[in-house]
């Protein structure tokens, strides 16, 4: 004697089967959709059909791939030039700081460039979304620095984005009043 499955899974199944797919680009485009903060996270779900609970597994899933790539995380080896390479721009990257974190309502974000560069220094807040450009113009290189008042903003975590040149990296601040 055989049982028919309940309509609840029928319709579930039907559901999974025709959900979607998304590639690696579209994921990628979606979370940095998210990270520029013009529409809301819910908005953008909405829009391409999403969970929300989906979009921010695929934006955790983003940061952490960024994280082992800049530990030098690879499943191939790398050859010397490319090693050179890699530790060159991490060492530099590594020298973006902002202090003092926690900080209560300004902190100093300082810098060091190998070579003159566009820099755009960015923050967003704990839900992925815009808050303000600190920087966004070209400077010369060696060390530099910027100040952050955030006096009109809450208490909570803070993501800030450097782009300088070829460099790209993301940290958090904690901002306590």
């Amino acid at each position: 004697m055989s049982t028919k499955p309940s309509a609840e899974k029928i319709v579930r199944d039907i559901k999974r089967n025709a959900r979607k797919k998304y590639s690696a680009e579209e994921k990628i485009r979606i979370i940095l959709e998210g990270l520029r903060g013009e529409e809301s996270i819910a908005g953008i779900c909405r829009r391409e059909g999403i969970n929300p609970n989906l979009y921010y597994h695929w934006s955790k899933d983003f940061l952490e791939a960024g994280r082992r790539r800049l530990q030098g995380d690879t499943v191939r080896e790398a050859n010397s030039q490319e090693v050179t390479g890699l530790r060159s721009e991490n060492s530099q990257l590594k020298q973006f700081s902002n202090y003092p974190n926690p900080f209560n309502p300004t902190t100093t974000f300082k810098y060091k460039l190998p070579k003159e560069s566009k820099v755009i220094l960015s923050v967003y807040n704990i839900k992925g979304q815009f808050v303000e450009t600190l920087l966004n113009q070209t400077q010369s290189a060696g060390s530099n620095s910027i100040h952050w008042n955030a006096s009109e903003y809450s208490s909570g975590v803070y993501f800030y984005q450097i782009n300088a040149g070829e460099f790209n990296k993301v940290q958090k601040g904690f901002l306590i009043k």
